[in-house]
Parts: structure tokens; C-alpha cells; sequence
């Protein structure tokens, strides 16, 4: 059976196209990808992503227990500060991607993919004492606002303090009013009240995104996801438009962003994925000798963006070829709603990975152009 977010019901009501993702019912759609994927770009949008696993490390061991389970250097992050981060295993291959923000001085927040909630509270378990690890996600809910007004949104529904963040940085905001939706009238045709927000309620902000459009976060108690809803879509101005995991994922492979799951599961290594900027050599985390090892020997595939020449689509697994040699496999691909031309991401051999170099793609048996670049493939001004 699949998990639903709070706003299942809404996705249901405005018609959203839903399928199954990583365990839970999810829309894939509203009015149409493209059309979503544009919304982002020009004005703004809200996507529910309450199924995104929110795990909580607390404790006097909270420190260490970051500083062995995570690539980047959590362990000394200043107060709200968010930062992203790998968890590898003990081979140096990827178990997940996340932001990790540090809450208070032994309580930090994990914010991980919906498919590896288990696997991650497991590492984290077995780094500390009983106790040490909870995991929240069925307790909260997440709508994330991007695009170039969604400072305006935030600030409409939130006050201005909710948007003088710093990207990757977070704050705590009180609700100064209350949040009532009393009929499915105004709140989406389905005749359900909404469990309301009070005044002095607090909802964790946070200011990252996976669509490289200024944005925010915003964790919010389960019971008032659909307030939150109906503030950012339906009332007021500016307003956001409902955004499911179709235009989601061509926004972040337009800016080359790596997909759980997909650009990595359980076999590649950071290195590999070229996010050595993640990597803080100087604490000891698991996966470290794994990796210090590849460096030395340097013999490892680059993952690489490509774009493809006229108007065929590169997917999941197509060949990348130079000359006769495979060279390479693409793990995700799409024609750019923006640049009107299909792109991908996707792992070669080094001496295939230099910027400008030009491979072909096996598309369905046919050779398409193809280029090496490198993303993001569209650049924000």
C-alpha cells in the first residue's frame, strides 16, 4: 500500500496525473510538464515534496555521529546552517544524498531521499546510542516554493524575516495569524475542513532547492500542509503554481543535479560523480579509505553532461560512444524545455570527459551527435 502526503486529497481534486515514486502516491503532473517546468522558470512554483524522509540526530554522541556519517563537515556547521552532503558506504559507493542542518548545538536535522529513509536511520543508528536517531518523516509535511518570485510568495504568507536567509541557511518562524481554510469550497472542492495553524505555531524555513531558481522550503506541522497549500496557490498575489515530479526532475537536469536512484544507486562514488567539494579530508567518515584509494589510482569514469543534436531524446541507460567504443552509459535525459534540445547526464571513460569533446548517443539504434558539456546546461543570469 502507498503512503500519501497530507495533500493527496488536493492533488486529487485539481485533476493531478499521480503515480507511484519511492513508495509513496505522488502527482507527476497538473496541467502538463512543460508547461509546469516554465512556470518555475518565468514566475514561480509549489511542489509537495512531504515525502522527502526528515531524520533528527540528537544527543551528546549527535557530533560524532555526524562527523563518521557524512562526507561534508557537518560536524562544525555554525547554528541554521544547511549544507549538502553524501553518506557512502564502507566500499566509498553513494548510499544517499541530503541536506544536513545543524539545529541546535547537539540536534541536527537530515533531510534524505523518500527510498532511503531505512537505509540512512540505519547507518545513523548504528553510529550512536539507542535513542540517539528519530526518524519524524510521518509526522511533517514540506512544500518547497521556487522561482524567481518566490521570495515574494514566502514573504506574503511568512513576513519578511521569513526571507532575508542566505541560500543554505534556515530560521524558525512564528506564525503571527491564523490559518483557516473552513470549507472545501475555498480550499479545493472536496468538502473537507483543514486542521487550521494557530498564531504562535512555528514552521522551519529553509533556503536551498533543486531547481536552481531562488527558493524556499518550508516544514510544516502534518496537520496544516493544506493551509499552507491554499496560501501559496490559491490566495493572494503572487501565487505558485501546483508542480509535480515531472517538471521537478527536467529543472534539476537542466542544472545537472545528481537524482538518487538514478544518477547513482549503490555503485558509484562520490569522485565519480565529480562533487569533490563534498569530500572534507580532514575528519574521518565511513567510505574514506574507499575513496582515498580510487584518487590515488585515478582510473574511475566522470560523470559528464552532454547535449544531443536535433531532436532526440537521450534516456537511462543509452550507450555513449566514441567512434566505434562505448565509452559510457547516460543515466538521465530529456529534451530541455528551455534550450529546445535533448540533454543528459551520464558516466564516460576520462579520456572521453573533457568539455567540448564530441560522442555519439545509441538512441533506439540510431547515432545522435552528442557533445560533452559542462552543467549546468542552463545558467541563470
Amino acid at each position: 500500500m502507498l503512503h500519501r502526503t497530507p495533500l493527496y486529497q488536493e492533488h486529487v481534486t485539481m485533476g493531478a496525473h499521480l503515480v507511484e515514486f519511492a513508495g509513496w502516491e505522488m502527482p507527476l503532473s497538473f496541467s502538463g510538464i512543460v508547461s509546469e517546468h516554465e512556470a518555475v522558470r518565468a514566475s514561480a512554483g509549489a511542489f509537495d515534496v512531504s515525502h522527502m524522509a526528515n531524520i533528527v540526530i540528537r544527543g551528546p554522541n549527535a557530533v560524532e555521529m555526524v562527523s563518521r556519517a557524512f562526507t561534508n563537515d557537518i560536524h562544525r556547521s555554525e547554528l541554521g546552517k544547511a549544507k549538502y552532503t553524501h553518506m557512502l558506504t564502507e566500499k566509498g559507493h553513494i548510499l544517499d544524498d541530503m541536506i544536513v542542518t545543524r539545529i541546535t548545538d547537539d540536534e541536527f536535522l537530515c533531510v534524505a531521499n523518500a527510498s532511503m529513509r531505512k537505509p540512512v536511520s540505519d547507518v545513523l543508528r548504528a553510529l550512536g546510542p539507542e535513542g540517539a536517531v528519530e526518524d519524524i518523516s510521518m509526522h511533517c509535511a514540506a512544500i518547497a516554493i521556487q522561482g524567481p518570485k518566490s521570495r515574494e510568495i514566502v514573504s506574503r504568507i511568512f513576513g519578511d524575516g521569513a526571507v532575508e536567509l542566505k541560500p543554505f541557511w534556515t530560521k524558525f518562524v512564528e506564525i503571527k495569524k491564523e490559518w483557516k481554510v473552513t470549507n472545501g469550497a475555498e480550499g479545493g472542492g472536496h468538502g473537507v475542513a483543514y486542521q487550521h495553524i494557530e498564531s504562535g505555531d512555528y514552521v522551519f524555513v529553509s533556503r536551498t532547492g533543486y531547481t536552481g531558481e531562488e527558493g524556499f522550503e518550508i516544514i510544516i506541522p502534518f496537520r496544516a500542509a493544506p493551509a499552507l497549500w491554499y496560501e501559496a496557490i490559491k490566495k493572494g498575489e503572487p501565487r505558485a503554481a501546483p508542480i509535480g515530479l515531472g517538471a521537478r526532475d527536467t529543472l534539476r537536469l537542466e542544472m545537472g543535479y545528481l537524482l538518487s536512484g538514478q544518477d547513482f544507486h549503490g555503485d558509484r562514488t562520490t569522485l565519480e560523480t565529480g562533487y569533490d567539494w563534498v569530500i572534507k579530508w580532514d575528519h574521518d567518515f565511513v567510505g574514506r579509505h574507499a575513496l582515498e584509494a580510487q584518487k590515488a589510482a585515478g582510473n574511475y569514469q566522470r560523470f559528464v553532461g552532454l547535449t544531443v543534436e536535433g531532436q532526440k531524446v537521450p534516456r537511462n541507460g543509452y550507450k555513449i560512444m566514441d567512434g566505434g567504443s562505448v565509452v559510457g552509459t547516460v543515466t538521465s535525459g530529456t529534451q530541455s524545455p528551455t534550450l529546445k534540445q535533448g540533454i543528459a547526464l551520464g558516466y564516460v571513460d576520462a579520456a572521453a570527459a573533457a568539455p567540448g569533446k564530441a560522442l555519439t548517443i545509441d538512441i533506439r539504434g540510431a547515432r545522435s551527435a552528442a557533445k560533452v558539456v559542462k552543467p549546468p546546461f542552463v545558467r541563470k543570469k
